[in-house]
């Protein structure tokens, strides 16, 4: 049974690594390594408490950069999942929902379990379209366009990223994922044999 002074210092705990790792710097990953396994412990403890998981999974989302960039892709992989598909039970929580969705299905990209990373960002699709959220939606379609490149299926990959490419395109707070986008359609030419278009989109 939880104490309340335990739930509270769970609380504390929780409102003090959201903030430690609101920033994904490269100085900051590295800090927080070192913190890594009482980040996870403390999200273990948030999960089991309902009224805490909202934070909880706040928490594992600003934790992304941390979970990618330093391989602990296999471990987080139940935390992101059970966060994006269980804890989540309000409408308003849609957009978190997407979000997590879409780092869970970059996860499984990782993991080279691209079946179930296509579903995953399927099912973010769906719902950040329901949403008629367009910044989700481009986002999600670049994740899309990933996992069918990952796939050998570069038709389906071109078409959703051209998707992105148009959402991007002309809006300053997302020019690096114009750049990540055009990347990508750049390596797709590049594995149909289209090397002058792959040039093209890569030096651009």
């Amino acid at each position: 049974m939880i104490t309340p002074e335990f739930l509270q210092s769970l609380k504390a705990g929780l409102r003090y690594w959201q903030a430690q790792t609101e920033s994904n710097a490269d100085d900051v990953i590295r800090r927080l390594d070192a913190e890594q396994p009482n980040i996870y412990r403390l999200v273990q403890y948030g999960r089991k408490v309902p009224e805490l998981r909202r934070d909880t999974a706040v928490l594992a989302l600003n934790a992304f950069y941390l979970v990618e960039r330093k391989g602990y892709w296999l471990e987080w992989l139940s935390v992101f999942s059970d966060a994006a598909n269980d804890w989540l039970k309000d409408e308003g929580d849609r957009p978190l929902k997407v979000q997590l969705l879409n780092r869970l299905g970059y996860l499984y990209q990782s993991a080279r379990q691209l079946d179930e990373a296509v579903a995953t960002h399927t099912q973010a699709e769906q719902i950040a379209t329901d949403l008629q959220d367009t910044e989700l939606l481009n986002l999600t379609w670049y994740y899309l366009c990933i996992d069918y490149r990952h796939c050998r299926q570069y038709e389906q990959a071109e078409k959703y990223g051209l998707l992105a490419l148009t959402g991007f395109k002309g809006r300053s707070v997302h020019e690096k994922w114009y750049g990540f986008t055009l990347n990508e359609l750049g390596l797709i030419a590049y594995h149909r044999g289209d090397l002058a278009q792959a040039r093209q989109k890569l030096e651009k």
